[in-house]
């Protein structure tokens, strides 16, 4: 479902259930995050749609009071076989660009599209950038938004790539770009997995200054990196080595003035299931502002980005709280070291 919460925690509403069993034409399971533009909220369903429960998936949007809910495409039907629209599209004026994961038959590789604001007329389907060709040039099956950066889109995708492929391995994942008509597209890294690179990241990049920075889930020295990369691909640098006793990021850096804020989805101090921290740039100071104490009733498992209102964080858990369904938290920024430091 779709739901508004206070910033306080008060006024907890839904906006819209999926529902599509039977076959309502709905997507089901939305699984990222929402985009807003205007008052208008946009986003992705992997499952539902026209004709396909399991297969298809669905972009829609609605409004931020809950009204004009309006499903803008389906995937699987026609000619159309890609399916699986995981992230949140990227909303540049009135056009949408996301990317689908996988693709139904023989090949489950995914491909960058793009549809208006308006959606797409019956009979038709949205423009396709690029088609993933997957290993060993190419990567495959993107699970996390693009990241507009004037007219060209980067992102990463999960597998695919040249390294981690030897014996039937799925591949490590790269990074891309492309230009929003859909010319130029490049790979801009492979990654190449323990220990001197990360592997399989899930979520997006985050610009600061003229660098990406983004996180693997996996790889590096431990439990995958944090690293940074020039626009044009050039300088790639892991500048942190998630240690043994916490990561396993799913999720994007997310920028409060000069230092990146993060989750982590497993790990931490005390027997923690995840943690939030913050690290500075260049790879120094990391510090661990909170770990999810899911035994305690907190949170845990925490996968997705932070949202930053004022002076604190917000986010979502995986796991943990009264039901084990998950918590929405805040978490204060403060303003000196908090004290809990990793340093190994």
């Amino acid at each position: 479902m779709l739901y508004k919460i206070n910033a306080d925690g008060t006024g907890y509403q839904v906006l819209h259930t999926f529902i599509n069993d039977p076959p309502t034409g709905d997507g089901t399971s939305p699984r990222g995050s929402l985009t807003l533009s205007g008052s208008t909220l946009y986003g992705c369903c992997p499952y539902g749609g026209v004709p396909y429960i399991q297969v298809g998936g669905t972009v829609f949007k609605i409004n931020t009071d809950g009204s004009g809910y309006q499903v803008l495409y389906s995937f699987g039907g026609g000619t159309d076989n890609q399916c699986h629209p995981y992230p949140a599209p990227v909303v540049a004026g009135s056009t949408l660009y996301g990317t689908t994961s996988e693709k139904t038959g023989a090949n489950t590789l995914g491909e960058i599209f793009a549809l208006s604001t308006a959606g797409v007329p019956a009979g038709e389907h949205p423009q396709v950038l690029h088609e993933f060709a997957g290993k060993p040039d190419d990567g495959e099956q993107p699970y996390g938004s693009m990241t507009l950066v004037g007219s060209r889109l980067y992102g990463m995708t999960s597998t695919g790539g040249s390294y981690g492929i030897s014996g039937g391995g799925s591949g490590y994942g790269v990074i891309f770009s492309i230009n929003t008509d859909g010319s130029d597209y490049r790979v801009l890294h492979h990654f190449q997995g323990n220990p001197n690179d990360g592997s399989h990241p899930y979520g997006a990049l985050t610009l600061v200054g003229s660098k990406l920075y983004g996180m693997t889930s996996q790889g590096g020295t431990a439990n995958g990196v944090i690293f940074s990369i020039n626009l044009d691909g050039s300088g790639y640098q892991v500048v942190f080595n998630f240690p043994g006793s916490t990561g396993g990021p799913w999720g994007s850096l997310t920028l409060v003035g000069s230092k990146l804020y993060g989750m982590t989805s497993g790990g931490g101090p005390g027997g923690a299931s995840g943690v939030i921290f913050r690290i500075n740039p260049d790879g120094t100071c990391f510090e661990i502002l909170h770990g999810f104490m899911s035994a305690a009733g907190d949170g845990g498992a925490p996968k997705g980005d932070l949202a930053v209102v004022g002076s604190r964080l917000y986010g979502w858990t995986y796991g943990g709280g009264a039901n084990d369904s998950g918590v929405f938290f805040s978490c204060q920024i403060p303003q000196s070291n908090p004290g809990i430091m990793l340093l190994d």
